[in-house]
């Protein structure tokens, strides 16, 4: 974890090729820290490679997956995203939530933190709009 925490440190020829390596790591500091890496040195095809991060049982490494494809992800993503909404999390939720706003260009409900009930029908018009 300490080396790949230094290798964020700088830039250098390859870094992108090292971190799309590091995805495969047993340490999952490692991989959270390599996610967030391609997300800001890769592209769309990047994503790809982190799309199965979006199911993974790490918490952390599924927060890392939605803010990268909040990062590089187009409009046609937002069907992986919605269908992975966890209405229990508030935090995954707002995760879920700005990362569907930043593909789609499109907001359904204002308040800050929904409750259960609000979170539940807040998907379920998320999945209306996106024609699920």
């Amino acid at each position: 974890l300490i080396g790949i925490r230094y290798l964020v440190r700088g830039h250098y020829q390859g870094d992108l090729q090292d971190y799309i390596y590091a995805l495969n790591d047993p340490n999952m500091g490692v991989v959270e820290v390599a996610i967030s890496q391609v997300a800001i040195k890769g592209n769309s095809e990047s994503l790809l490679l982190i799309e199965n991060f979006l199911n993974h049982s790490d918490r952390e490494i599924k927060l890392a997956a939605i803010r990268a494809y909040e990062s590089l992800g187009a409009e046609k993503d937002a069907q992986l995203i919605v269908a992975g909404i966890d209405v229990d999390d508030r935090e995954m939720f707002r995760a879920w939530r700005l990362c569907l706003e930043k593909l789609t260009n499109h907001s359904i409900g204002v308040d800050l933190d929904p409750d259960l009930d609000a979170r539940k029908s807040i998907v379920q018009l998320w999945q209306q709009y996106l024609g699920n």
